[in-house]
């Protein structure tokens, strides 16, 4: 069954943070390359983490292909998933926004001074490979700005009918001078207007956001739902703050509530997971926080 078919019939548990799981094993991602290191360092550990996350209810995990635009890489990501899973969950390739390359926090930022043009040029061939993997689904991850969203719009559309299943996701931060929501894109650009670049892509079936604080994630759907009738998608950080000067998050902070879960299912979610501070006993928590029962294909 694939991503959407789920996606009409459910709500569909995926992953955690993978790199909290990894980091949950002992291992140190302060790393270019981040989590795609261990694809030749120790894919052992790798496996672990996203057996981990299907052991916890995932129904689908990412690639660590998120950090990384090398193609052996990209595509040792997909069978790496694909071979820890063994049929049990579907394979989302990973697909992180440009800054997450320059390795100094540039996602939660945006606003690299690249043209459309140059970020098409970016993300085209490394799109592309992970598509070659034949991964489930496309997870485009952690967009921080309008710019690079109006690129992967483009990107994605010169995919065609190539194009698996896909959800795109922003990362979300308060901004009191945007829309009645409270809430903008990373650069503070309108969500709804950024949502809204993809409202003519069929292949992507949800939008929403990630790596973003669970207070922040009701009013960005809120504002996404006005300007998008897709499916949402929402995993939020576990509560803490990246550390831009130590490399690390700061897993200090607000938690995750019974009504948060709420009213973000009753706001449209369908896609529902964790990002950074979510292992896999967070998410194994968030699924009975959102009574998410554990399915196989």
């Amino acid at each position: 069954m694939q991503l959407s078919e789920r996606m009409a019939d459910h709500v569909v548990l995926i992953d955690g943070g993978l790199s909290t799981a990894l980091e949950e094993q002992g291992h140190h991602l302060n790393d270019p390359r981040w989590t795609a290191r261990l694809l030749s360092e120790d894919p052992e550990a790798l496996r672990v983490a996203h057996e981990s996350f299907v052991a916890a209810g995932a129904e689908v995990v990412t690639s660590a292909s998120y950090q990384t635009v090398d193609p052996d890489e990209l595509r040792a990501s997909v069978a790496a998933a694909r071979a820890a899973t063994a049929g049990t969950a579907l394979v989302a390739a990973s697909v992180g926004p440009y800054g997450a390359l320059l390795h100094d926090g540039s996602e939660y930022r945006g606003r690299y001074g690249l043209s459309i043009e140059e970020l098409v040029a970016f993300h085209a061939p490394r799109l592309a490979t992970l598509i070659d993997a034949a991964p489930d689904a496309i997870a485009v991850e952690t967009i921080p700005d309008i710019d690079e969203a109006r690129a992967l719009a483009i990107a994605l559309a010169d995919v065609g009918d190539e194009l698996p299943d896909t959800w795109v996701a922003f990362s979300a931060s308060a901004n009191p001078t945007i829309g009645r929501a409270g809430v903008a894109t990373a650069a503070g650009d309108d969500l709804g207007d950024a949502a809204a670049v993809f409202a003519d892509l069929d292949r992507v079936v949800a939008i929403g956001v990630n790596c973003t604080a669970p207070s922040h994630v009701a009013p960005a759907l809120e504002r996404i739902a006005e300007r998008t009738d897709r499916p949402l998608v929402a995993y939020p950080t576990g509560g803490g703050r990246w550390d831009p000067a130590t490399g690390c998050w700061d897993h200090a902070g607000e938690r995750i509530t019974a009504d948060m879960v709420a009213s973000w299912l009753a706001s449209g979610v369908r896609l529902l997971g964790g990002c950074c501070g979510f292992g896999p006993d967070a998410l194994a928590d968030l699924a009975d926080l959102a009574g998410v029962q554990r399915r196989t294909r």
